[in-house]
């Protein structure tokens, strides 16, 4: 008899088991009221109208009052990225996207995903013809096996 016994299966554990937990987050985005930024915009400028979609995002949701000020701080520098050109702050603002789920990669790594959230509508049964596959699975509810 070489090495030990196995393990029972409920008392086996993945050595590669995820490490973050899941989060799922409605693909419609965040709804309600925008919240005010740690310090004021001007109304139509980059900033303000970064700062209005980004809290429709889907992963908006996740956001809370702590984060306020690092998204204020991530809209004012990229309303200056985009309306000047000014390149200087791109480092902070890939780690700043990065800590908020704002590209597919970090969603990914943060295990962020997008869920469907309008209710699939109900088939009817006088809708379904026969063979489908909900008409082939109710062929046989009350059976047992013997």
């Amino acid at each position: 008899m070489a090495g030990p016994l196995p393990k029972e299966p409920n008392a086996r554990r993945r050595r590669n088991a995820p490490t973050v937990a899941r989060k799922a987050v409605p693909a419609s985005g965040r709804r309600g009221r925008t919240p005010k930024p740690a310090r004021e915009l001007v109304k139509g400028s980059t900033a303000a109208e970064w700062w209005r979609n980004a809290w429709r995002l889907p992963v908006a949701v996740l956001w809370s009052g702590e984060d306020i000020p690092a998204l204020t701080r991530l809209a004012l520098m990229q309303a200056e990225y985009l309306d000047l050109g000014e390149a200087k702050h791109l480092g902070e603002i890939r780690a700043l996207e990065d800590r908020f789920g704002l590209s597919l990669k970090s969603r990914e790594a943060l295990g962020i995903f997008l869920v469907d959230d309008v209710p699939a509508a109900p088939a009817s049964a006088a809708s379904s013809s026969p063979g489908t596959p909900s008409d082939l699975a109710n062929r046989f509810d009350g059976l047992r096996v013997v």
